[in-house]
């Protein structure tokens, strides 16, 4: 287990910080997300940067393990400098601090969760769910429940992620025959059962 406390904050230039490579968040709407940007960066410059960005160092500058919003809002503010916290971590904990400060933060949605929650069992392997579980403070079939959402059908899948299907009403009808799912999913959605 990482020790937390174990960093140096200093203010870094933009231009040193790259994205990084594995996204928890993939979904987003790219229209929704420059909403959320602008909100950001309009409160931004009114109260500043209120919590550093977390970075770790790599070869060619930084990644940014957490606080990429707050990043691209500087950006958009033309800040030639952000205040960083910068770790020394691998990629699974770099992964693993993403999933949960987006979870804490409730900013995922359970489509997100599921394909996140699934990344990580697949590329980091052993302890899969259970070790997960543990990470996020959240049952093992809380993640199992989330996981198995990636077997309904793309449609469905979409409806999840827009609010227009509970995640209660999906795990009802994950079991079912694919035609019975889409006949179930629509009487749900069209009659706002």
């Amino acid at each position: 287990m990482l020790n937390p406390d174990v960093y140096v904050e200093e203010s870094l230039p933009l231009d040193s910080i790259r994205s990084p490579k594995i996204l928890v968040r993939e979904s987003q709407a790219s229209s929704a997300r420059d909403n959320t940007v602008r909100e950001l960066a309009a409160s931004m410059r009114q109260h500043g940067l209120l919590h550093p960005i977390i970075v770790r160092p790599i070869e060619e500058g930084f990644e940014i393990v957490a606080g990429n919003r707050r990043f691209e809002a500087c950006r958009l503010l033309r800040w030639k400098y952000i205040p960083a916290k910068i770790r020394e971590l691998s990629e699974k904990d770099a992964f693993e601090i993403q999933l949960v400060e987006n979870i804490q933060r409730m900013t995922l949605n359970p489509i997100d969760e599921a394909r996140a929650f699934k990344k990580y069992t697949r590329e980091f392997g052993w302890g899969g769910e259970s070790d997960l579980s543990r990470i996020i403070s959240k049952s093992e079939q809380f993640v199992s429940n989330r996981i198995q959402l990636l077997r309904l059908p793309k449609d469905i899948i979409d409806e999840i992620s827009q609010n227009k299907l509970k995640v209660s009403h999906a795990q009802e009808i994950i079991n079912l025959e694919e035609n019975e799912q889409k006949i179930i999913n629509d009487a749900i959605i069209s009659e706002s059962l």
